[in-house]
């Protein structure tokens, strides 16, 4: 009797066990989706620190069952890098990132790598990755995991829309034609797709492609400034300047507070040398949000153009106290000492443009080098 009384009793306590440890793997996997729900909600909140602290306890926890961590992550790491890039979208910014910038990227392609490892059929982390090499500036590789993600879902119009924009960058027109229409007619609200057609060279967009495509995206957006300040662009660029204008002063119509209307639309009186109205577009930018380096950039260039180096210097210094990420106004400011004769401030400069990754001339560095040697 107390030989079957202890068997059963270890059976108890074996079942028990069994029903803890089930309990316990249940609460871990709600720990786990909870974490992961928490960081997924500050990804979207654009609290990228906090997301991607979110996503490392939910890889700590349980890495390998969880491939949408290291894809959120990777987005996350992305998206950190790029907030405060002038350049919208994922034009060619690996001109700007600083090395810091540069290494998060890196983590980032990990992170996206690590997904496809784990679910090989992830779409949408090939196309996170190829947003990645794209930052990277290498384009065939961002080109080969877009190509990847449409053939594991080709309604994926987002894949599309980058595949065509890594195109742009090596001037493949006509392969980026054919991405953002297809885009278009999987997603018809895509303003990505609509805005990067207006960006075609008129050898594979006629003017009278680009004026149907600017009709037929006023009727899909009539409310978005976005679709003006890329018509305008698109007039700009094919002469048309009074309809750039009456473009972008639609958008900014649209919203007052919409500083790349005003960039767009100070470059155009640039053009145009209107300097005084291009200054007043600039300083516009600077009152909306004085954070970015866009509008002290465009008052350097307007000072360069009136013929005041000293002023320029002034702004493009400003601009980089901003931003120190930018080699292009290093470089700026750089062309500036060379002409003032300040040559170890424009070699510093060269240097420091050169570091970030900025591509300095071949023309700059020898007549920076005849004039020193000159001097001396």
């Amino acid at each position: 009797m107390f030989g079957k009384q202890r068997m059963g009793s270890l059976v108890g306590i074996q079942l028990l066990a069994i029903f803890f440890t089930f309990i316990a793997t249940c609460f871990a996997v709600t720990l786990e989706e909870e974490l992961y729900t928490q960081a997924a909600q500050n990804l979207q909140k654009g609290n990228y620190a906090e997301a991607i602290d979110g996503f490392d306890r939910v890889i700590l926890r349980n890495g390998a069952k969880y491939p949408e961590a290291y894809f959120s992550r990777g987005m996350a790491l992305y998206r950190k890098l790029i907030v405060d890039v002038p350049q919208s979208g994922i034009n060619d910014i690996s001109q700007v990132l600083s090395a810091d910038k540069k290494a998060l990227l890196v983590k980032a392609i990990a992170d996206y790598t690590k997904a496809v490892g784990i679910s090989p059929r992830y779409a949408q982390a090939y196309n996170g990755r190829g947003l990645a090499y794209h930052a990277q500036g290498n384009f065939d590789k961002a080109i080969a995991d877009f190509t990847r993600a449409i053939k594991l879902d080709a309604l994926l119009a987002a894949a599309y829309v980058n595949r065509g924009i890594s195109y742009q960058m090596k001037n493949t027109w006509d392969k980026a034609k054919a991405d953002f229409d297809k885009a278009i007619s999987l997603d018809p609200t895509s303003v990505e797709a609509f805005i990067r057609l207006f960006s075609l060279p008129s050898s594979v967009m006629s003017a009278d492609q680009g004026a149907a495509s600017v009709t037929n995206a006023i009727a899909i957006f009539p409310e978005d400034p976005r679709i003006y300040i890329a018509s305008g662009q698109m007039n700009q660029s094919k002469g048309n300047t009074d309809q750039a204008l009456m473009d972008f002063n639609k958008a900014i119509t649209l919203n007052q507070k919409d500083s790349n209307a005003y960039i767009s639309r100070g470059m155009l009186y640039a053009f145009m040398k209107d300097y005084d109205k291009a200054l007043a577009d600039f300083d516009k930018v600077i009152e909306i949000d004085p954070r970015p380096s866009m509008g002290y950039a465009g008052k350097a260039f307007i000072s360069q153009a009136k013929g005041n180096s000293s002023q320029a210097i002034k702004e493009y210094t400003q601009a980089i106290g901003i931003d120190q990420t930018r080699g292009d106004l290093y470089s700026s400011r750089a062309n500036l000492y060379l002409l003032a004769g300040e040559y170890d401030k424009a070699r510093a400069d060269m240097f420091e443009a050169q570091r970030l990754g900025f591509s300095v001339s071949t023309a700059f560095i020898s007549e920076l080098e005849n004039r020193s040697s000159n001097r001396r």
